[in-house]
């Protein structure tokens, strides 16, 4: 319309463009007003009484009490929307008003059922039905109306919307009979569903062209269904709108998790769905545009919004967890997506002010016993996540022929252990690191927030490491996997390291499918970050990941024990292969406190799993709520402390006796420190009536606004602990290569000239690798270094020195 109005000769003005628009448009308002207004009003006016009584009698399930109201009656736009699927029909016909009714006995017997009111709901359909049967004989037949295209058009729209609900609810539950249970017996979250994927997919209407329109609407959300089901094959998480802040991750994720064949499959069908896109657009005739469609889309999608906006507010519809795979089985995939994502930011906590800030570190100043932190003995406190860790005996019905972890068991029954309540179920190590360093917790940020990729890998943040560095230990993180994963090589600057060691800087590292390492590394480098610093005292962070799935069945000649009770072969197949390298890691753990007995250093250590494996999806089922978010803790020391009465995690219950955000807690009481203002908040306040708003808030404050009132410096972290030098290079002319001897190698160590030309190398061992594809003679001038490269996105972690060239060549072999 505009462009026609631009192109008019008489090279009009724009605002009387848009003043002549505004004509048109009211002008096709009023007509529309004119023709169907009031009879549109009219049964607007029935579908609501209806609703509204629908209200009153059908409430039991969804906990709709006088006390919600008047939330309640945000209710009415949804159950209209279920109400429409049953009659909208009703208008193509000759007779609507008596099929009307007809229609409507079999909404509120669908209700009654539901609600557990069957005989009312029986009684108002049966009322119906009479009401019908007689009006059918009173009633004139209505003359063709005008309006039929347009009711078809509605009713396709609404049959495709219901479709493809449904078919994204099936692929987020993996199940063809779950979601029909999920919704036919919710009719109410059933109704929030369809109204956002129609009211968010209403513009169809009024685009120039529609059928383009529809086929990207369907794309968008079968692209979404797709990263959700790879997404939760490797998390057991749905996907979330703060995904974006973990687009690297979730590629990487992607093509390390996946065969080769289906990542080819869904890049071909991602060019296939563009190309057939970029076709129907040019191909497609545009068609009128419509002002009282447009109007009319933006007033229903302003309606939706406003309306399910209040319905998230009432019981039956707010989240009752932090775990989205769960939100989204109960509340929908597609209401919960769009819900979530509006809920994706940071906000301040209700209440929330300095005072309170103010009040929460007073009350701790004065109410905390000090303990003498400088005097207390220990030397090496350890820190060991467990990488996907469980007590296999936990898995329903699983039998097996011994006890894959007997020195780990042992460690359980002699030492303090227990259960400790994870954030996360299958997946997302990282979130599980975040509370135990920093004693904040995951539950009070929005739905799939990461913090060290939203937050801590720009900004530093107070934590337990920065307590042991106030207390003069060194600091260091070890973990053998890639350090740029979620921005660790990062984050751990910000939170106060010393070093860290990826397994980009372990020269002994064996990788496993190219990307998973060897837990057995973890010995050696933590023997390295204890005597880095001679005689002093040391924390070690470490995080584990030989026990991380893909877990791919190994066939029964490869069983190190017999298994039995596990139906299915694939998954009997899976836990054999975990059993196994759960046995590699109980030696490990094993290896680990032989060498630190025989330092015969006051020592401490803590171990705990960061979620139960991947394995486990499929028989959540059949675990409850705490036993799915739990995992086992367990401690080693050589200080006599006892261990702590009522902790058990051999005990058989597989129930939490403490959250996570709460262990480092536990490990500092153990140690008679008083720990950081954290693990002093949670001493103090874990008892408190109103501890989840003090904790909310003091979390905010820790995470946003603390570092605008101190200055948190790390001046001396690097990554990597070992030297990294050149010493001798020498050139051998048989093979053409040059032989780099020095110190610190590792197998992504790279040669590079003049700091642009960066050639490969082959790894000999942590004092000699090989450079044999370059064939280049150097000036003596020219400046030669070697960096260590992240295998995931390429940053440089570590580089040596500037050498001249004249310098480090020693000539032929």
């Amino acid at each position: 319309m505009l462009k026609k109005l631009f192109k008019r000769k008489n090279h009009r003005s724009i605002k009387q463009c848009f003043s002549d628009s505004f004509d048109y448009a009211t002008k096709e308002m009023a007509e529309f007003r004119e023709r169907n207004f009031n009879r549109f009003l009219k049964w607007i006016s029935v579908y609501v009484f209806l609703v509204v009584i629908s209200l009153f009698i059908f409430n039991s399930k969804s906990n709709l009490m006088l006390n919600e109201f008047p939330f309640v009656l945000s209710l009415v736009i949804p159950r209209m929307m279920t109400l429409l699927l049953f009659t909208l029909p009703v208008f193509i016909l000759k007779k609507p008003k008596a099929a009307f009714l007809f229609m409507s006995s079999f909404w509120f017997l669908w209700y009654g059922i539901v609600f557990e009111k069957s005989y009312i709901g029986i009684a108002i359909a049966l009322m119906l039905v009479i009401a019908s049967a007689l009006l059918f004989f009173a009633e004139k037949e209505k003359e063709y109306s005008k309006n039929k295209p347009l009711f078809m058009r509605i009713q396709l729209y609404l049959a495709y919307s219901v479709l493809m609900v449904f078919a994204l609810q099936i692929a987020q539950m993996k199940s063809f009979v779950k979601p029909f249970e999920a919704f036919l017996l919710h009719p109410d979250v059933f109704a929030c569903n369809i109204l956002c994927f129609a009211a968010f997919g209403s513009f169809i209407f009024w685009v120039r062209r529609p059928k383009s329109a529809i086929t990207i609407y369907t794309v968008f959300w079968i692209t979404l269904a797709i990263i959700s089901f790879c997404k939760s094959k490797r998390t057991y998480e749905p996907v979330l709108f703060l995904d974006i802040f973990s687009l690297t991750e979730g590629v990487n994720a992607f093509f390390s998790s996946f065969s080769i064949i289906f990542v080819v499959l869904m890049i071909a069908l991602a060019v296939a769905a563009i190309t057939f896109i970029i076709i129907l657009i040019k191909k497609e005739k545009k068609v009128r545009f419509s002002w009282v469609k447009f109007f009319s889309s933006i007033m229903f999608v302003m309606l939706v919004v406003s309306s399910l906006y209040f319905v998230s507010r009432l019981d039956f519809m707010k989240a009752e967890s932090k775990n989205g795979r769960s939100e989204y089985d109960s509340k929908g995939f597609v209401y919960s997506f769009l819900f979530y994502s509006l809920d994706s930011f940071v906000v301040e906590p209700e209440g929330y002010n300095f005072s309170i800030i103010e009040s929460i570190q007073n009350n701790i100043e004065n109410n905390y016993v000090e303990t003498d932190d400088e005097n207390n003995g220990v030397q090496n406190v350890i820190a060991i996540q467990l990488e996907s860790f469980c007590d296999p005996y936990e898995y329903p019905s699983l039998t097996l022929e011994r006890d894959p972890m007997p020195f780990i068991r042992s460690l359980m029954n002699n030492h303090t252990s227990g259960y400790v309540s994870v954030p996360v179920f299958g997946g997302l190590t990282v979130k599980s690191e975040f509370e135990f360093i920093t004693g904040l917790s995951i539950q009070n940020l929005p739905l799939g927030y990461s913090p060290y990729v939203q937050h801590i890998c720009d900004e530093p943040i107070d934590s337990l490491v920065r307590y042991f560095d106030r207390l003069g230990f060194e600091t260091c993180a070890i973990h053998n996997y890639e350090g740029e994963f979620f921005s660790r090589h990062k984050v751990y600057e910000n939170i106060g390291f010393d070093y860290f060691v990826p397994f980009e800087c372990m020269p002994d590292i064996e990788k496993k499918d190219a990307i998973w390492g060897n837990d057995e590394v973890f010995i050696n480098h933590i023997e390295k970050a204890l005597d880095n610093n001679g005689d002093g005292k040391n924390f070690v962070y470490g995080i584990t990941v030989q026990l991380h799935g893909d877990y791919h069945p190994i066939p029964e000649s490869e069983y190190t024990m017999n298994i039995s009770g596990v139906q299915d072969p694939e998954k009997e197949g899976a836990w054999a292969y975990y059993i196994q390298q759960l046995e590699e890691v109980d030696k490990m753990v094993k290896d680990l406190i032989e060498m630190l007995s025989n330092r015969e250093e006051s020592t401490y250590v803590i171990f705990y799993g960061d979620h139960l494996p991947s394995i486990f999806v499929g028989a959540g089922d059949n675990l409850s709520t705490k036993q799915k978010y739990a995992t086992p803790y367990f401690t080693w020391n050589n200080m006599g402390i006892k261990k702590a009465e009522g902790t058990n995690a051999d005990s058989g219950k597989y129930e939490p006796d403490i959250k996570l955000y709460q262990l480092s807690t536990l490990m500092c009481n153990e140690l008679n420190l008083s720990g950081s203002f954290m693990n002093r908040f949670h001493n103090i306040y874990k008892d408190s009536s109103s501890f989840n708003h003090e904790f909310s808030c003091i979390q905010y404050y820790k995470m946003y606004d603390e570092n605008k009132n101190v200055t948190f410096t790390n001046d001396t972290y690097q990554i990597g602990m070992l030297p990294f030098s050149i010493e001798e290079i020498t050139f051998d002319s048989e093979s053409l290569s040059y032989h780099i001897k020095g110190e610190g190698f590792t197998q992504d160590t790279y040669f590079c000239v003049d700091n642009k030309t960066v050639y490969n190398v082959k790894f000999i061992d942590g004092n000699n690798i090989i450079v044999s594809d370059c064939d280049e003679t150097f000036e003596s001038d020219t400046q030669v270094s070697l960096k260590i490269i992240g295998s995931k996105i390429g940053n440089v972690l570590k580089q040596t020195k500037d050498y001249k060239w004249g310098s480090v060549y020693a000539g032929k072999n």
